[in-house]
């Protein structure tokens, strides 16, 4: 939960509270009274369920003061959503506590209540499925002479460069050194320049492997031909990979590029969308190349029970080796357990030079 924890410099609205039952965010507190001056504003509170809906965990947001409280379904939306409930009596309460444990079904008309109890974090992974693979569609439309890889490729590094930016891993200072031809950071797709000059300062910053474009070097020659391949349909290429930065997609979707905070969506969330997105999008590459797709509670399990069958060392000093590995999902929450191992046996939060040790 460090991407709600309140920074000074920040006057974000964020959850005071989070309710859990195994580990698992059931429901997402705020004081009225935290909401300050913006306990009118039902904008100030749509950005909350929205940011809690990029997390892809817990279902609902509740608003308490005393006497009362309001339940807000958590939801991928514009608007704010209808309360499920804002009844005060102990009856309203019964049923709050039914619907956390799945016992008690809310009657009501309002549709997004009802998608919200569905699924509790699918909506997020098939938002950013559809909106991936319709990149992806329409770049291969216009440049049918790329190789279905390729456009995995480039549709894959706009969304990692995204990721980069949000998580503020890639500040505005960092632009020069990554392409010469782009004004911002939000247009290092924009044109196909900036485009090549972006691939090759991510594959000098990421050795190279990662979402290869199939090129063996790290000299910008190296995307002479690929610059051919895309120089007449370049202006496609580039809006769509400009999207994924910050715009929406021709307006067909209810939700934009723009309105997904990667600052707060999971890692492991992004593993699972790839690996959905390679079957779905390129079924036999991801069947020669052993991509298969393993839900994200499923690896959670896996990963819990390999660390507390260990027993050759202590957790915090455990090596992880994944001989199979697909998107990541594994390596992912693995990565996560031992960086709070890490903590909870130092008793102190470890900085970026311990986190890369762990990498190691």
């Amino acid at each position: 939960y460090l991407d709600l924890i309140r920074s000074d410099d920040s006057d974000e609205l964020l959850p005071d509270v989070v309710v859990e039952s195994g580990g698992t965010p059931f429901v997402y507190f705020v004081r009225r009274d935290t909401l300050g001056s913006k306990r009118g504003d039902p904008h100030e509170l749509a950005q909350l369920v929205r940011v809690l809906a990029c997390r892809a965990d817990a279902r609902y947001l509740a608003v308490v003061e005393p006497g009362q409280m309001v339940v807000y379904p958590v939801l991928m939306d514009d608007a704010l959503p209808s309360p499920m409930f804002t009844d005060t009596e102990a009856a309203g309460y019964a049923t709050f506590r039914g619907m956390l444990s799945g016992t008690t079904t809310q009657a009501t008309s309002n549709r997004g209540a009802r998608r919200s109890r569905k699924a509790a974090a699918q909506w997020l992974d098939g938002l950013l499925f559809q909106l991936l693979t319709d990149a992806a569609s329409e770049i291969h439309r216009a440049v049918p002479e790329l190789t279905v890889q390729q456009v995995l490729a480039l549709v894959g590094r706009a969304l990692f460069f995204r990721f980069l930016v949000d998580r503020e891993i890639v500040n505005v200072v960092d632009l020069r050194s990554i392409s010469r031809r782009a004004t911002d950071l939000s247009a290092v797709f924009s044109n196909l320049d900036a485009l090549l000059e972006t691939c090759t300062w991510l594959d000098k910053t990421f050795n190279g492997d990662l979402l290869s474009l199939g090129v063996s070097n790290h000299d910008s020659r190296r995307y002479g031909e690929l610059k051919q391949l895309l120089a007449s349909s370049a202006d496609t290429v580039c809006w769509h990979l400009t999207n994924i930065q910050c715009k929406a997609v021709r307006g067909q979707l209810p939700f934009e590029w723009s309105g997904i905070y990667f600052k707060h969506v999971p890692v492991d969330v992004l593993s699972q969308v790839y690996e959905d997105f390679a079957h779905q999008f390129v079924p036999e590459l991801a069947k020669a190349t052993s991509i298969h797709f393993t839900p994200r509670k499923l690896a959670e399990i896996v990963v819990d029970g390999a660390f507390s069958a260990l027993n050759s060392t202590t957790p915090d000093r455990a090596r992880v080796l994944d001989p199979s590995v697909g998107g990541g999902v594994f390596l992912v929450l693995a990565f996560k357990r031992l960086v709070a191992e890490h903590w909870r046996a130092s008793g102190d939060r470890p900085r970026r030079a311990a986190i890369r040790r762990i990498l190691m």
